[in-house]
């Protein structure tokens, strides 16, 4: 078919990069730049080509888009921006393990992505929030990375959190809501049960601080009394301290006759052993619901530098998109961890423990 002006008619040609740069008054690389939220783009520029792109409808490649991306991440990355890591926690405060492990796996993910990193430890005084968003601002800061902090917090008023991407790896900021990027505590302590019980481990008992039973929101205590209920295992009620005493600990021990004890650290088991006498390895086994591979006892590796780097690649994804401030809406990532063996708990001949007693009533009550 012949049209008016004599040319043959064909399929209506796709609106392609070059004919949004034409409308919107700009290159194909803005506009490549601009579709991706790139931070060298502002905003309004942003708006302008993504209007022109609607009214074309325009629709990317997704063919193109993935090799473009192979050959921008084959390419050295150029300085793109600034990330800085708070805590409120000391370097060689109580949960370092943890957070030297997200920090580092972080650190690792932001120069991997062309993004200068830094640390800063603060307090929650007016005059250290004032230091703080002097010294972000001076550096440059456009994503806040929040790690762990010393205590479960609120944070509304320490920066301007308007002024910044944020992202979390922790559940002790209670406020703001942010994203964050955090263990599966719950199906972590699902599997520290079942690794338990293959082992010959059957009367569980927990023993955390209230503190940190609160930062995680109840998941330990709730994945242990989930197994012993639902699984019909043994219900050996928790041990919530609020500091560990070591006569309300032996009373306890005696009382309940767990033949593991769950800490939330390395160094909690090992003290608690010394506090009941017992010897590491020994009758009784020691597990932590968050174990570093140098310290020897059994339990849950949360992974902790791979939730640094997803946190990251969050972060780096708000950065790019320009998206600041607090979120409409909040999401979670969860990562899963994994058993690790070690000499704290050694696998158990019998499959009962040796002063085991016999099954209680189910009966949840926490105590001191």
């Amino acid at each position: 078919m012949i049209n008016p002006t004599g040319a043959a008619a064909g399929p209506t040609a796709q609106p392609s990069m070059r004919m949004v740069a034409k409308a919107a008054g700009v290159s194909a690389m803005t506009v490549s730049r601009a579709l991706r939220s790139h931070v060298a783009v502002s905003a309004r520029l942003r708006a302008q080509v993504q209007k022109a792109a609607r009214a074309l409808g325009y629709r990317p490649d997704p063919a193109i888009a993935k090799l473009m991306h192979h050959l921008r991440i084959r390419r050295k990355l150029a300085f793109q921006g600034s990330i800085c890591a708070i805590t409120t926690m000391l370097p060689d405060g109580p949960y370092n393990n943890y957070a030297a492990g997200v920090l580092r796996g972080a650190r690792r993910q932001a120069e991997a992505r062309g993004y200068g990193f830094s640390t800063l430890h603060t307090d929650t005084s007016q005059d250290a929030a004032r230091s703080l968003r002097r010294t972000l601002r001076g550096r440059g800061v456009e994503g806040v990375l929040l790690l762990p902090m010393a205590v479960t917090i609120p944070l509304p008023r320490l920066l301007d959190w308007r002024e910044f991407a944020i992202v979390a790896t922790t559940s002790s900021v209670t406020a703001p809501e942010v994203h964050r990027v955090i263990p599966h505590h719950f199906k972590n302590t699902q599997l520290l049960c079942q690794s338990l019980h293959r082992l010959g481990y059957h009367r569980i008992g927990l023993a955390q601080s209230r503190e940190h039973i609160d930062r995680v929101y109840h998941a330990f205590n709730a994945a242990v009394a989930w197994d012993g209920i639902f699984h019909e295992n043994y219900i050996v009620r928790p041990f919530i301290f609020t500091g560990p005493d070591p006569a309300k600990l032996a009373a306890w021990f005696r009382r309940e006759k767990p033949d593991v004890i769950v800490a939330h650290n390395d160094q909690l088991c090992y003290r608690f052993a010394a506090m009941l006498n017992l010897r590491l390895p020994g009758p009784v086994g020691f597990a932590t619901t968050s174990t570093s591979a140098a310290s020897g006892c059994a339990g849950i590796d949360e992974l902790t530098p791979q939730i640094g780097a997803t946190a990251i690649d969050l972060l780096t994804g708000l950065i790019q998109r320009g998206e600041k401030g607090l979120p409409e809406i909040a999401t979670a990532t969860q990562l899963l961890g994994r058993w690790v063996d070690g000499r704290s708990c050694p696998r158990r001949r019998g499959t009962v423990a040796a002063h085991a007693v016999p099954r209680r009533e189910n009966r949840l009550v926490c105590f001191e």
